[in-house]
């Protein structure tokens, strides 16, 4: 290449670079620096900055300062925080900005939905916390109980397993019994539903309102002493049509694996403990003046200790080619690995060795090995785990006139797990209306249907962590190894994905009907009938050649299970106002409830003929007998509450309520308790004095007392359950009779929980 090539060259490459460097700088040509506060003047940390219609942002810093180039002095700012109203900033050729964010719609004066009714956030006298849906929404979750975690004070929610589909577990403040559930009670649009929140979609939520006390919860009672989780799900508004989409693809991975050994590691991990047990030798006993111990790496040593001791020829042959070999000859047994002299500090150290274990090592040479060379299989990556995938749509339109208010929502979910054979897919599918013909009358119904299927299987990634990398799952011909590392206790479960499977669909349907008149003024009736049902068919399967039925013929069981619910409630309100300071409301209650009625049927077979007919017409694929079970179980509860709740000038706010409760569950003499709970506030930021300072924005000292009830116990349990058994009358023949299975428990009564609140 000549002089003026290379100066041509130069040139051009030159050229480019000041040309990239141009429309980079006129992409973004204007700095922009600020600082954003909020409404008492105080920086506000973590806000998203974005350059309108852009993916340009950053966020303030802990003084609320940021810094951002922006394609031109037109740009337009969107400022966007948790807790703070959306806002859009014009930049107007201004580098240096000032603004201020508003804290979001639930201030003092939003609607808080309590135990058979709402109130004004001022007005209540309870321990409650609420969260909009749309801030439920600013993250992608693949549940409802995910979606609270971490986002209410004194609320733990966590998943039971990472699986997809399981199932998750809230706790309000802790937990409060001992043997009973403690999950908390839920109530969606006014109806308390007897089973999982997860599958509801949460696009069809508008918001949640949680009772943490029992101030709050008692007039729930038996089911509210684990606090009260109050879902509102969206509703037409009057005058309004709103059609929203909500749609999201997403791919997981695991963000750091289980760090395990690599088959070099793994290797030398043995050869170490063996030496430590003078047993690094070449014929598999403990080191003597005729079997010499080794320290470093050693050809014949590890033939004896991975082929020889452990059996595997497999991992031998992942070890060997990390030697180097004069000969190897396993036909005729002939193994010479070639050798290299040692360095000082090894042969110091061998020498050390020596007078430590009282050997004879050989310290001027030592076999050549590799590390790098060793081979190894990485389980976890390439058996255990896969890239996981989320994927999520949901529908929903709503519209409203001064008569009629009417919702209808949809929605598809499919995640498929970072573990093979997990995955969940839901559908689910709702609509909503309330008529008012008259002012003084009011109709309503809503129902929403959910169609779930669960596939599980073994963990496979728990089983890859326990394999060894020195074998694989498959052999020379690709056939499947149900003992990889030689051990009997040791199973490999790559196959179980094709052998083994667990699956359970269901389907859910539940809503309520309910009718409100006006009898005078302040004066409300309103009953309502809610139902909750759920139809589940469950199937398992387990091939002969997987990890659990390890050769045996295959087996498999299907497990159908029907259970419902239903709530009627009566409920009689009277509101009124004396001389615009005194506030009363009166709410007066009779519920009946039918909890969890519940039937299941098991039919179970081994010794299956067509594997893949799985658990299908078990009856007619096998050999041996189908056995089957069932249970049936069934609770009823009868309850009564009073509450009345007074107010002076919206400052001084006294709730007192009581709540009767009888449980079939319970002993006859124990079945009923009364449940009474008291509440005071002081809304001090509405006294005179409160507006000379500037310190505090709002200000409420709240006490409260109450007591609840836990029967969340199954039924039957009072006077000793039977169970079938076979009896020897001393003939040889054995006659089936029943038996006890537990003692008595003639005297069981409530398990009650006072709490204080300050």
């Amino acid at each position: 290449m000549n002089k003026w090539t290379q100066r041509l060259m130069y040139f051009v490459a030159l050229s480019f670079f000041l040309l990239f460097s141009t429309l980079s700088f006129s992409q973004n040509n204007f700095r922009v620096t600020g600082i954003i506060r909020d409404a008492n003047g105080q920086p506000v940390e973590g806000v998203t900055v974005q350059e309108k219609g852009t993916t340009n942002t950053t966020q303030t810093k802990q003084d609320g300062s940021f810094q951002l180039n922006v394609s031109s002095g037109s740009a337009v700012l969107v400022l966007s925080s948790v807790g703070y109203d959306r806002k859009e900033l014009p930049v107007n050729n201004t580098a240096q900005l000032t603004t201020s964010l508003t804290a979001a719609a639930n201030s003092l004066e939003d609607v808080v939905v309590v135990g058979y009714g709402t109130r004004k956030r001022v007005e209540v006298t309870g321990a409650t916390t609420s969260i909009s849906g749309d801030n439920l929404r600013t993250v992608q979750t693949t549940n409802l109980t995910q979606a609270l975690q971490g986002r209410l004070a004194g609320v733990t929610a966590t998943p039971n397993t990472f699986r997809p589909g399981a199932g998750s577990s809230i706790r309000i403040r802790g937990n409060r019994s001992l043997s009973a559930s403690n999950e908390p009670l839920y109530v969606v649009d006014g109806f308390p539903v007897s089973y999982t929140i997860d599958d509801m979609n949460p696009a069809d939520i508008e918001t949640i309102d949680i009772l943490k006390d029992a101030a709050a919860t008692a007039i729930y009672g038996v089911r509210g002493a684990n606090g009260v989780v109050q879902i509102t799900t969206k509703k037409g508004k009057a005058g309004k049509v709103s059609v929203s989409y909500q749609g999201s693809q997403s791919v997981e991975s695991i963000i750091r694996p289980m760090p395990v050994f690599h088959g070099a590691e793994l290797a030398d991990a043995w050869r170490q403990a063996f030496f430590a047990d003078t047993s690094y030798t070449r014929t598999r006993g403990v080191r003597s003046s005729t079997n010499s111990l080794f320290y470093f790496p050693d050809a014949l040593a590890d033939l004896a200790l991975f082929k020889n001791r452990f059996g595997s020829t497999e991992q031998w042959n992942s070890i060997k080619d990390a030697y180097e070999w004069l000969i190897y000859d396993p036909v005729n047994n002939i193994y010479i690995p070639r050798r290299r002299a040692t360095t000082t500090d090894e042969r110091s150290l061998l020498q050390n060795l020596n007078n430590i274990y009282r050997s004879s090592m050989r310290t001027d040479s030592i076999d050549i090995y590799d590390p790098g060379k060793v081979k190894s299989f990485d389980w976890g990556k390439e058996v255990g785990l896969r890239h996981g995938q989320t994927t999520n749509h949901s529908i929903s339109v709503t519209a409203g006139s001064d008569k009629l208010r009417a919702g209808f929502n949809a929605g598809y979910f499919k995640q498929i797990g970072i573990e093979y054979a997990q995955d969940y897919t839901r559908y689910s599918v709702g609509t909503s209306a309330e008529f008012r013909p008259v002012k003084a009358l009011t109709f309503g119904a809503s129902i929403s249907y959910i169609h779930s299927i669960t596939n599980t299987s073994t963990s496979t990634y728990a089983n890859a962590l326990g394999m060894i990398p020195l074998v694989e799952p498959f052999d020379s011909a690709g056939n499947y190894v149900l003992f990889p590392n030689k051990d009997q206790q040791i199973v490999s479960a790559v196959n179980d994905r094709e052998t083994v499977f667990d699956e359970t669909k269901a389907n859910r349907v539940f809503g309520n009907v309910y009718a409100e008149l006006n009898l005078f003024k302040g004066l409300r009736y309103r009953t309502m009938f809610g139902l909750d049902t759920r139809n589940s068919t469950r199937g398992t399967f387990n091939g002969a050649q997987s990890s659990v039925r390890l050769g045996s013929p295959a087996n498999a069981s299907q497990t159908t299970n029907t259970a419902s619910s239903w709530v009627y409630d009566n409920i009689l309100t009277y509101n009124t106002r004396i001389n615009t300071n005194h506030s009363i409301n009166v709410t007066l209650l009779q519920e009946l409830q039918s909890l969890n009625r519940s039937s299941s049927l098991t039919l179970s077979a081994n010794n299956l003929i067509f594997e893949s007919q799985k658990w299908y017409s078990l009856e007619r694929n096998t050999d041996a007998t189908v056995t089957g079970s069932g249970t049936y179980s069934a609770s009823q509860y009868l309850s009564y509450m009073g509450r009345v709740e007074y107010g002076f000038k919206s400052k001084y706010l006294l709730t007192v309520s009581t709540r009767y409760d009888n449980s079939s569950v319970l002993a006859e003499n124990a079945k009923g308790a009364w449940f009474p709970a008291a509440s005071v506030a002081w809304q001090i930021d509405r006294e005179n004095f409160f507006s000379g300072q500037s310190f505090l924005t709002s200000a409420k000292l709240r006490f409260g007392i109450g007591t609840v009830g836990n029967a969340s116990i199954a039924p039957y349990q009072t006077g000793g359950p039977l169970a079938f058994t076979n009896y020897n009358w001393g003939n040889g023949q054995a006659a089936i009779g029943s038996a006890p299975t537990t003692f008595q428990t003639p005297d069981l009564g409530w398990e009650k929980t006072t709490t204080k609140n300050l």
